[in-house]
């Protein structure tokens, strides 16, 4: 069932084949040596032969009983070290050949998968067990997304325009995808989703273009891209006012893999009324490597706040200014996390509130 190397077997059989003989050689020594030394003894019983042979046969018993006692104490110390032995031979062939085998874990149950995970995990790295639980609790939010893919990397720019009585973001955005597995098929793709506080007045959302390849092949909108609009059901993004849902998806034949990009660019833009200041631009998927670009005219300014796991000094908004934000998180993003947007006239009382954290920890995110 598990394999192992030629020459492996080999050594293996050898170390066995040698150690086993010495034994079996000392316990056939011992057992003649017995024989003779009963013998001996025997024949001391006779007086005949003790008259004539005694003295001879007093030091053949002697030499005899110091043989039995040393071939004996070699053997059982033999035994028992060759025991040891053995059971650290077998320690290592199942630590190294069976529990590392795929088809050990193949032949398991999901439970005791998930238990024997879990053991090695806080075995190897985790031995505190709530720091262990937290770490489960990461893992098992990845394994619930039902998206079988990851962005290799994602770019975003955004610029700002303000029109009175609503604002406007044109976005680019560039998506490497990959899939997990070696090989994926898709026949309706989910790229991104946006949320929004609907008006009358505008249209609040609207794909200008899209290619996918390095080629940069024209994707037709309303065929390859289509957009399905829904109500949200997060009561979050209700009583944020956000209460438009649009689903992004690249309708078309697509294979994904696992070494290999797929490139799908898209431009789009979406509009709100002027009372929405605040905006959040992150992922719904793992993304491995994420660079984000804001926008935004002059005269007003810009605040940024990263949130994410891995979140740090070096990931802060580096611009320097303050109209503009550029920021890149060179490592995992998990779904969820981000960046939240603020933009505000430089002569704007609500600059200071923007400036805080608490009210980027009111934010929303709406765009991922």
């Amino acid at each position: 069932m598990f394999a192992r190397k030629k020459s492996n077997d080999i050594l293996v059989i050898k170390k066995y084949r040698g150690s086993w003989i010495g034994i079996v050689s000392m316990a056939i020594t011992t057992g003649v040596s017995l024989i003779c030394y009963v013998i001996v003894l025997v024949l001391l019983q006779n007086n005949n032969i003790v008259q004539e042979y005694g003295a001879t046969l007093n030091i053949v018993r002697d030499i005899l009983l110091s043989v039995l006692s040393i071939i004996s104490t070699t053997l059982l110390t033999s035994i028992f070290i060759e025991k040891n032995r053995k059971n650290v031979d077998y320690t290592e062939l199942i630590a190294n050949d069976v529990l590392a085998s795929p088809e050990f874990y193949n032949n398991l149950t999901e439970e005791n998968k998930e238990k024997m995970y879990n053991a090695l995990e806080q075995n190897m790295f985790l031995k505190d067990r709530v720091k262990n639980n937290i770490y489960q609790v990461c893992r098992n939010k990845i394994n619930a997304n039902p998206i079988k893919y990851y962005y290799n990397e994602l770019q975003m720019c955004v610029s700002y325009f303000d029109f009175g009585t609503y604002s406007e973001k044109r976005i680019s955005r560039v998506m490497k995808i990959r899939s997990y597995n070696e090989k994926l098929k898709e026949n309706k793709l989910f790229l991104f989703s946006y949320q929004l506080s609907p008006t009358e007045k505008i249209k609040n959302f609207e794909i200008i273009s899209a290619c996918i390849g390095e080629e940069n092949k024209a994707l037709v909108l309303g065929k390859d891209i289509i957009v399905e609009a829904s109500d949200t059901t997060n009561i979050f993004w209700n009583k944020r006012g956000y209460k438009q849902n649009y689903d992004v998806f690249l309708n078309k034949d697509i294979t994904l893999y696992d070494n290999e990009d797929l490139i799908i660019m898209v431009d789009y833009v979406s509009r709100v009324t002027d009372e929405d200041m605040s905006s959040g631009f992150g992922v719904r998927v793992p993304c491995k490597n994420f660079t984000f670009n804001f926008t935004a005219p002059p005269e007003y300014l810009v605040f940024a706040h990263p949130y994410c796991f891995l979140n740090s000094e070096a990931n802060s908004p580096n611009s320097d200014y303050p109209n503009i934000v550029s920021l890149s998180f060179n490592n995992w993003l998990l779904p969820g996390e981000g960046v939240a947007i603020s933009v505000a006239k430089k002569n704007s009382p609500h600059i200071e509130l923007m400036n805080t954290d608490d009210h980027f920890e009111n934010k929303l995110l709406v765009n991922n």
